[in-house]
């Protein structure tokens, strides 16, 4: 699978100084004594720090890297290179035609029940 390329540098960079900051942070905490009137805030950050692991992760390696796959399977499909644009006019149309092939039909006329 190949993984989609950041957009610019600046991406690789912050997902960089995210992770090194979670690990600088994580160590300085198991390595120091915490004062009592600290210790949530240190926690909270390392939370914090922890969700931004999680973007970063999520950024790279989860949904984005399916998304992209998706619109460059799409886009091979219809000969371009980026799928077209979906209008909102198209969604509430597709939606209205399914939503009307799925609605339960009536019996017919002179059908006996049961």
């Amino acid at each position: 699978m190949d993984l989609p390329k950041p957009k610019c540098s600046s991406q690789i960079f912050l997902a960089v100084l995210i992770i090194v900051g979670f690990f600088g942070a994580l160590w300085w905490v198991l390595s120091h004594d915490i004062p009592d009137k600290n210790h949530d805030a240190v926690v909270y950050l390392l939370g914090v720090l922890n969700g931004a692991i999680l973007a970063v992760i999520g950024f790279f390696f989860g949904s984005s890297v399916g998304s992209a796959a998706k619109d460059k399977v799409i886009g091979d499909m219809a000969g371009n290179s980026t799928p077209p644009p979906v209008s909102a006019q198209t969604v509430t149309s597709t939606v209205q035609t399914e939503t009307i092939k799925s609605a339960p039909q009536p019996p017919a006329a002179g059908a006996q029940n049961g």
